[in-house]
């Protein structure tokens, strides 16, 4: 599905089938059947790196949501999240 390190564009929800999120190839968590991952992705308005890899176990499913249509469906609350960005960037300087 995506690699670590691949920038975050998207968000998952797994319709059907499995997909296994890896960190340097340990398994770190399962999804399956109503499971979402890639959300991290969506708290940004730039497209951080993925911090796992996702990898479909078996024959699946999945339904995504681009940042870019996230973003264009936020509207105005865009601008919150990029506030919200350099506080926290501010924080951790």
């Amino acid at each position: 599905v995506f690699r670590q390190g691949d920038p975050g564009d998207a968000f998952f929800i797994c319709k059907r089938g499995r997909v296994l999120l890896l960190q340097s190839n340990q398994e770190i968590a399962r999804c399956e059947e109503g499971d979402a991952f890639g959300e991290r992705s969506l708290h940004s308005t730039h497209d951080e790196p993925r911090a796992a890899t996702a990898k479909a176990d078996e024959d699946t499913v999945l339904y995504y949501l681009e940042k870019k249509l996230f973003l264009q469906l936020l509207g105005p609350g865009v601008e919150l999240m990029e506030i919200e960005e350099r506080i926290r960037t501010l924080k951790s300087s």
